[in-house]
């Protein structure tokens, strides 16, 4: 299934989810190691967590628990000259994952924005994410059944896009993604 195809049908049951949202407010995210438990969360060193138009993931510790990890998605960096509630419908991306011991449990944005995810058809290491009516930098969160301890896995935020008020992607405003490390 094509890019476009997935977020077109993301972005439909999306449609269907903001009958139900409300207006709401963000918050901000971290760049150091968290620990919770037996999780350690390592953000990515290698990007840049100052980069324009930045959609990152992180430990969620106060949600976190042994058998579930919690992550918060945030947008960050908005460049300038581009207004979320005016210029995009959606931010769309990609979450790679080990799915040998973490499973996909559910999506939950603040109530300013609706959200859809789900598994890649064609590719069961990577989690389909579609968030409509960002107006904050915390998009919301991920959730992740675990399943055993002694794993590592590299969580990587990519195949990003903006979507505008068209339903097309934005290509002239490039998203850039940062993950990081889990182990248990």
């Amino acid at each position: 299934m094509s890019r476009i195809s997935r977020i077109g049908r993301l972005l439909g049951v999306l449609l269907l989810v903001a009958t139900f949202t409300a207006c709401g407010g963000g918050g901000g995210g971290g760049d150091s190691t968290i620990t919770v438990g037996n999780y350690t969360f390592i953000p990515d060193l290698t990007g840049n967590p100052n980069a324009a138009n930045l959609v990152s993931v992180t430990l969620k510790a106060s949600e976190t628990t042994a058998g579930q990890a919690v992550f918060d998605l945030f947008l960050t960096n908005v460049e300038a000259g581009l207004t979320l509630s005016t210029d995009v419908l959606a931010v769309s991306a990609d979450l790679a994952f080990d799915p040998a011991w973490l499973s996909f449990n559910s999506v939950v944005v603040d109530a300013a924005s609706a959200a859809s995810a789900a598994p890649d058809a064609a590719d069961p290491t990577r989690l389909v994410i579609a968030v409509s009516g960002p107006t904050g930098t915390h998009l919301g969160k991920v959730v992740f059944d675990v399943t055993g301890t002694g794993n590592t896995a590299t969580l990587a935020v990519d195949t990003l896009a903006y979507v505008g008020p068209s339903g097309t992607t934005l290509a002239d405003r490039a998203l850039n993604g940062l993950g990081g490390t889990l182990t248990n």
